[in-house]
């Protein structure tokens, strides 16, 4: 999409990258993309493991929805991906009731 390949760019060449853009137009893809390369790469050079990136979403949705994209994108190169609702299980289930 526009949104995409107008981000990728510069987010690749390490610029920070603000889009608005309507729902449905790539936005997650548009910086995950960047981001999972850099790692594959970094990965090149220091197989050590480490905390490449934190993602912060402001609901649960928007995060489970840019795991499960991270997720498929990143199919077979073993990374590891994690969200936190900052939720403790407890919580969750005494909400639930």
């Amino acid at each position: 999409t526009a949104c995409q390949s107008q981000c990728y760019t510069l987010m690749a060449a390490g610029f920070d990258v603000l889009c608005c853009a309507p729902t449905g137009s790539g936005k997650t893809l548009a910086f995950l993309a960047p981001v999972l390369s850099s790692f594959v790469q970094r990965r090149e050079k220091d197989s050590t493991p480490c905390t490449h990136a934190v993602v912060l979403a402001p609901s649960r949705e928007l995060a489970a929805q840019t795991a499960r994209v991270l997720k498929s994108l990143a199919a077979g190169a073993s990374v590891k991906v994690r969200v936190d609702t900052g939720v403790k299980d407890d919580e969750k289930r005494a909400n639930a009731s």
